[in-house]
């Protein structure tokens, strides 16, 4: 298990800007990954890490879609919007001394079509 990254800070866009921006959409649903999320914090608490807290929700829409799923010990279901084909779904876990790591949670659900391949085919 490997960190994503260190000292993480996750963005948000409009929905517009996350379709259209460099990422688009990557042809596929990201689906949010409680079950993962959980195994890699289980993980770190058995390595002796010191959590504060960990968030989870969707990497480009954070101030609406994300929440704190662990704290004090305690899980809470992440009940945020859980899918995107542009925004990852990702833990941040805080860590007591002050930094953070970033994770992914997610799974490959279902291909979509790319946003060219509609506009093409509106187009002709």
């Amino acid at each position: 298990m490997k960190a994503k990254e260190k000292n993480y800070t996750p963005g948000s866009m409009s929905f517009v800007s996350g379709f259209m921006g460099t990422r688009g959409d990557v042809g596929f649903f990201m689906k949010a990954d409680f079950k993962k999320a959980k195994k890699i914090i289980n993980t770190l608490l058995k390595q002796s890490k010191e959590i504060e807290d960990v968030e989870m929700g969707l990497d480009g829409d954070w101030e609406c879609n994300s929440m704190v799923v662990w704290e004090n010990g305690s899980f809470e279901e992440y009940d945020c919007y859980e899918e995107s084909q542009w925004a990852e779904p990702i833990i941040i876990v805080n860590y007591k001394d002050g930094s953070n790591e970033s994770f992914p949670a997610w799974y490959r659900e279902i291909e979509t079509q790319s946003t060219t391949e509609v506009e093409r085919k509106l187009l002709n």
